[in-house]
């Protein structure tokens, strides 16, 4: 029994260690993803998401990996207030734009690949 429990707390905590930006979930366009989860949609490679209920957690962690890629902490290099949504966005390396999306219900965190879109 004792065997049994190590292994699956073993398994569980590398599906946990799994869940970075580094190594999203994966998951159907039609799925909802989970809250505080790194994903991508299946069909898009370009666009990793963390998703956020919070809005002060979803600000606090997009200030510490803009920080943490060497990003411009300060001032975002754009901001846009639409539709109940407040998008900015920081251009974090050559390759790699990080948007915060803030909204009442979810918050999201946004990192595109920009290579691979300027390649199609």
């Amino acid at each position: 029994m004792k065997v049994t429990i190590s292994i699956a707390m073993l398994l569980i905590g590398m599906m946990g260690t799994a869940q970075t930006m580094e190594n999203p979930v994966i998951i159907r366009t039609d799925e909802s993803p989970q809250n505080k989860v790194w994903y991508r949609y299946d069909d898009d490679s370009t666009v990793t998401y963390f998703s956020n209920t919070n809005r002060t957690q979803a600000i606090a962690y997009a200030k510490v990996l803009v920080a943490e890629f060497m990003g411009e902490l300060e001032k975002p290099s754009s901001e846009t207030k639409e539709d109940g949504m407040e998008i900015y966005e920081w251009e974090i390396s050559d390759t790699k734009v990080l948007q915060l999306i803030l909204r009442e219900e979810r918050s999201l965190i946004v990192i595109i690949e920009l290579t691979e879109i300027q390649e199609k």
